[in-house]
Parts: structure tokens; sequence; C-alpha cells
């Protein structure tokens, strides 16, 4: 266990601090939270997107606007929290609703930022003046896969803020508040979590731990109870999304079956330990993925932390399961963009980063003096900066205007009445929030080729499209649309690797 020397103050490099009346300890905490507030509001602030970006993985960014926007279902697991955050973020008069729907996510990412630098200071008291939990909580900002996802629409850095505050909740506890009202606030908290992205499943062992003292089995049943409760009833919300036939309604999960086949991601399950899946492969850009999120530096001072200070058995039992799960879920789940699943994965390793941050400076300030301990820390601080400029530019989503021009050109060629076959997320879902949202070309029907084959999406292309013909009984349901269409131009849309429009006009 580390120690702070006794008479910290005596030492102090920032003796005129402590002595001025104005800076009490509990102005000093304020403080702190504000500056870290304020670096991550300025570096956010000049990256983030402008519109609707393309940028950090964001394509889906068009599917969540357009279904927060127009009261529909996004794509599975539905993520009904999150839909009520951002409509609410798109009654503020700034901008694009796009840009506002990025300003949340940025939003949440400081609040998570700020409940880590929170947690870490509760837990490893006021060591070296609160210093390294600082340093570790603007590494967790500003960390690659955080930050992306801090400048673009999408639910993880909600994701990552629920990660925080259900482990400092069973790790930390609840100061002077009774047990069963802090049994009800976990469960609560939890299955927040649970209605923003299903794999906060992954901090279950969240809810059975206690800040002190062994498992009570009636508390956890009742954290339990109180998280299903909450997640169902927020999840049920979607069926009421349903019924409005919104443009945007996947799985139109207006039964029972419908919401779990949508909750459980029934129509991405072929992704999952995908025939010819390359694990090593996998592992390997896993590895680099974790490498950059604090430099070098940041990851053998996170190693340190791991190995050298000791932290309680409980973190230890939550990091270890969070880890197998999560690596698991991402080396066997095929897509691109699941290494976003480690965030919460990640703020744990902020707490290790922050122990080892710690161990350094404490061992050199007993050795050398404060002087050096200051100094270790400006180095350290340094090593991070360093990694934010290495990163910036891929990071940085201010000018990217890939999916506004990708729109703008295809508008342009679109003939009258054409019918759209998208065969890509990234282009359809771009489509559909300047058609849903912007009221772009209104006259244009968009099919997505990929979803043809399901019931749910044909009614949803009558219900959006009331003139368009779409035959059921077809084995070839896109052939059938152009046959039941024959005065509007088919075109193909393709936008990956370049944007084309090909079109087959009939008279």
């Amino acid at each position: 266990m580390l120690v702070v020397p006794a008479n910290p103050a005596r030492h102090h490099p920032f003796q005129f601090l402590i002595q001025n009346p104005a800076m009490s300890p509990i102005f000093q905490r304020i403080l702190s939270y504000l500056c870290l507030a304020a670096v991550l509001g300025l570096v956010y602030g000049l990256t983030i997107a402008p519109g609707l970006t393309w940028a950090n993985s964001g394509a889906d960014g068009g599917d969540f606007i357009s279904a927060a926007y127009t009261g529909g279902v996004p794509h599975p697991s539905g993520y009904p929290l999150y839909l009520l955050l951002v409509r609410a973020a798109q009654l503020l008069p700034l901008g694009k609703m796009a840009f506002r729907s990025n300003l949340l996510s940025a939003g949440l990412a400081i609040l998570a930022a700020l409940a880590a630098y929170g947690f870490m200071r509760r837990v490893d008291g006021q060591k070296l003046w609160g210093l390294p939990a600082w340093l570790a909580a603007l590494a967790l900002g500003l960390a690659p896969a955080v930050w992306g996802q801090a400048v673009i629409t999408e639910v993880y850095t909600l994701h990552l803020l629920f990660a925080v505050l259900i482990t400092s909740q069973a790790l930390a506890g609840w100061r002077g508040l009774p047990a069963g009202r802090a049994d009800l606030l976990r469960g609560i908290t939890f299955g927040l979590g649970l209605s923003n992205h299903v794999t906060t499943v992954f901090l279950l062992p969240a809810l059975c731990l206690e800040p002190s003292g062994k498992p009570d089995f009636g508390r956890i049943l009742r954290r339990g109870a109180g998280a299903v409760l909450v997640a169902v009833l927020l999840y049920s919300t979607l069926m009421l999304r349903a019924s409005q036939h919104a443009p945007v309604n996947w799985g139109n999960p207006s039964t029972p079956a419908r919401l779990a086949a949508l909750v459980s991601g029934q129509i991405y399950q072929e992704y999952v330990g995908q025939a010819g899946l390359d694990i090593s492969e996998r592992a390997a850009l896993l590895l680099g993925d974790i490498s950059i999120q604090f430099g070098i530096v940041g990851l053998v001072l996170a190693l340190l932390g791991l190995f050298f200070v000791p932290v309680p058995r409980n973190f230890y039992l939550l990091s270890g399961s969070l880890a197998v799960a999560s690596i698991g879920f991402v080396l066997f789940y095929n897509t691109a963009d699941s290494f976003v699943y480690l965030l919460p994965l990640y703020f744990l390793l902020a707490v290790y980063l922050e122990r080892g941050i710690g161990y350094c400076a404490s061992f050199l300030q007993e050795k050398r003096g404060p002087g050096l301990a200051v100094l270790s820390l400006v180095v350290i601080a340094l090593s991070l900066g360093w990694n934010v400029a290495q990163n910036w530019s891929r990071v940085d989503a201010s000018r990217d205007q890939r999916a506004e021009e990708f729109a703008r050109e295809i508008w342009q060629k679109a003939p009258q009445d054409a019918i759209l076959v998208v065969r890509d997320d990234q282009a359809s879902l771009s489509l559909w929030y300047y058609q849903f949202v912007e009221g772009q070309r209104p006259d244009t029907a968009i099919v997505v080729l990929g979803l043809l084959d399901y019931d749910w999406y044909r009614q949803m292309l009558r219900d959006t499209y009331p003139s368009l013909k779409v035959p059921e009984g077809a084995a070839d349901v896109r052939k059938a649309i152009e046959q039941a269409n024959p005065a509007r131009a088919a075109c193909v849309v393709l936008a990956d690797p370049i944007v084309a429009l090909s079109c087959n006009l009939r008279k």
C-alpha cells in the first residue's frame, strides 16, 4: 500500500495553492473536475464531426439519428435509452440534426471521464494531490477508441459511462446510503446500462460484489430484479415505437417474439464464430488496438500498476471476468467495428494506469523529494500528450464530408421517382438520414438489397413509400419490385470504393 509522506504540505510544489484560503479542498476538487472537462471539451470540439460522418466506423449514425428523429427503431438491439437521449439532443438549436447527436456522444464521453476520475480518487485517496487519477482519467478520455466514439453519433460513450458507474457502485459503494436504497440504485443503473447495450451483461459480476464483506444473496437478487425490471420496461417502449410505422423500423418489434428477435440480434448471429474466421489475425489486431490506447509509456505504467500495486480482490475479479468476456466476444464476433466493445475494459486499464503513475511518482517523492515526483508526472503527461498528437489525424472527424458528398452526388444523378437499390449499410443509412431527416429527394425510394428477404422490411417499404409496389411471394424480390413499378427507373448505388450510380432507364 502506497502512502504519501506524513506532511506533504511542507514540501508541496504548489504551496501557494494550499495556503490560499480560496483554494479549499472542495474548491480544488471542483477545479480539477472543471479542468478535466475543459481539456476534453476542447479536444472533442476541435475534432467533432459537423454532420453525418463515416469516420471512426460511424456509418451507423445515419440509422440512429433517423430512428430517433422519426420515432422509429434502429438496428438490433434497439437501444431504447440511447434513442431517448438522442431525441432530446436533437431539440438543441445547434447546427444540423447529425451535429446535435454528435454533441451527445461528446458530452457522455466527458461524463464518463469525470466519473472515472471520481472513482479513482475515491478508491485511491488523495495520493499525490489526485494528479495520477486526473492524468489517468484524461488518458481514458483521449484514448483513440473513446475519443473516436466521442466525435460521432454512436452508443458507445454511453456504454462506457454505465461501465464506470456500475463498477464504481460495486467497488466503492454509496456513502451514507441505506443498503436497500443502494441496492435499488445499483439495479436501476445496471438495467439502464442493459437498455443501452446488451454487452453490459459482461459486467454482471458487478451485481454480485460488495464493497466490503461477503456477498449477500438476498441483496444480489434484489439488484438483479431491479435491473431486469428497468431493462424490460425500456425495451418494451420499442413495441410502441414500432406501432408508429416510422420509415426506420428494424424488425418491426410489435410483438414479444419480434422484440426478442430484435434485442437478441438474431439477424447478426451469423457473424458469431463465422466459418473461416482467422482468430490469430483478429488477436493481432486486438493487441495492436490495445497498445495504442495509452501509448507505450502508458501501457507500461498500466502493466506496472497491474502487477506491482495491490488493488482490492473484487477489482481483480471484475476486471478479469470483463477481460475474458470482452476479448472473447471481440475475437469471435466477426465484424470490422467489434473492437469498440472494449471501451469498458479500457476504463479498467485506466485504473491500473493510475496505480502505475502513482507508484512511480510516490517512489520518486520518497527517495528524491517532491520536485522529482512532479517532474515525473510532467514527463508522463507529455508522453500521453504525444500519444494524442500521434492519433489526432486518424480520429479527427471535423473535416469528413464523405457522407454528405456521397448523398449530394447520388441525389444529383438519380432520375425522378427512381428506385435506388443500395447494397451496403454505409450507403443506405446515409441516404436514410438525408431523406428522412433532412427531407432530400422524397420522390426516390431507397431499397436495401440485403434486407429484402425479411417480411418486416418489405412492410417498412410499403409504409414509407405508399406509391411503391412491393410484391409478396417472389423468389427474387428485387426483380419483382422493378417489374411491378415499370414507370420508375431502377438504379444500383455504390458508395465504396467509389461513388457510383447505374440506372436502367425505362420509357
